[in-house]
């Protein structure tokens, strides 16, 4: 009986061993999330935006590509709304491998990482988005994410938020001389604090998951961002005047964990940089389309939209580069401004 006892749990032994083995992923690049591997890299993709947001638009856009082309071994889980944390939280969270993705504004919240990035909130840097696309698509563009690899980042490529625009409670913005006085909500960067000050505006800084609230309780009166946003926001609610200003292009750059992209084989991150990619062409058709079609809906609502003299904007701003200086040439302030 002893005998018969040692025999069986030398044999169930053996089988343990055995079934370790077969069940255990390659952790090299070869198996990891590879098309002819049999795991799945489930991907944590996090951002501020609403489920209506330009954020959650690319994300479901990227989600669909990459599980399409990798027959589902990558699966994305997004989570909007800064489920996850503030952007701030979110890029710590990336680098620190504690969240696998996101998508973050160029030149606020990621220029506080990589300070190159502020150049992307010059205002009136870009003339239109066909020169806004010349640059993010071609050697500028790739020259600012090489930037951001550089601190503990995989940079996938940029998405789109749009031009900004200035809305507030109190009265119409036509002129620059409209804004003095006028509690603004800007994003942590100095670029923005500049910005406000040249128009006589006080500039407040404010997480954008607190900013319907401190507009609604009236901490600040107004704000800067792409109709989209304030529509996917629902900001109008609390600030009936918006004024087209268009002063600057925001872009999102979109982040992988360095940890969670070596878990992914060369075959999939190939196709993982293609969907980033293409999520971006789509995003942006999808909202060129949608803009006016938004305006018009926001006019129904009781929101007044104005037409500014952004000429007068333009020069009372022209000199606004020069406080990013240190990390924003005006050499390359000049370069994104020739690209024709």
């Amino acid at each position: 009986m002893k005998k018969s006892n040692k025999i069986m749990a030398l044999l169930s032994v053996v089988l343990l061993v055995l079934l370790t083995a077969c069940s255990s992923g390659s952790s090299d690049k070869s198996g990891n999330g590879g098309s002819g591997g049999g795991s799945v890299t489930t991907i944590k993709f996090a951002h501020t935006g609403s489920t209506t947001h330009q954020d959650q638009i690319y994300a479901e856009k990227f989600k669909e590509l990459i599980e399409k082309s990798t027959d589902h071994k990558i699966k994305v889980d997004i989570f909007p709304n800064g489920q996850l944390g503030s952007e701030a939280d979110v890029i710590k969270g990336v680098q620190n491998n504690t969240i696998d993705m996101t998508e973050v504004t160029a030149d606020s919240s990621m220029a506080q990482v990589v300070p190159s990035m502020n150049v992307l909130g010059v205002p009136y840097l870009f003339r239109d988005l066909q020169h806004v696309y010349k640059v993010l698509d071609g050697e500028i563009g790739q020259k600012l994410l090489e930037d951001v690899n550089k601190k503990s980042l995989v940079a996938l490529g940029y998405s789109e938020v749009g031009f900004s625009n200035i809305t507030n409670s109190k009265h119409k913005v036509v002129e620059p001389s409209d804004m003095k006085g006028l509690k603004m909500r800007i994003q942590p960067a100095p670029i923005w604090e500049a910005f406000m000050k040249k128009l006589g505006a006080v500039s407040t800084s404010m997480n954008f998951t607190e900013l319907y609230s401190g507009l609604q309780q009236g901490v600040v009166d107004g704000e800067e961002n792409p109709i989209a946003t304030i529509a996917a926001m629902k900001f109008y609610e609390v600030n009936k005047y918006i004024s087209l200003t268009k002063h600057s292009y925001k872009a999102n750059v979109v982040v992988i964990s360095p940890k969670t992209w070596e878990k992914i084989s060369e075959e999939n991150q190939e196709k993982m940089k293609e969907a980033a990619k293409e999520a971006f062409e789509y995003q942006r058709d999808y909202l060129a389309k949608k803009e006016e079609e938004t305006i018009k809906e926001l006019k129904g609502k009781g929101v007044i939209i104005t037409e500014p003299n952004r000429a007068a904007f333009e020069e009372a701003t022209k000199d606004v580069y020069k406080e990013v200086s240190k990390d924003v040439p005006e050499s390359l302030v000049k370069e994104i401004k020739s690209v024709k």
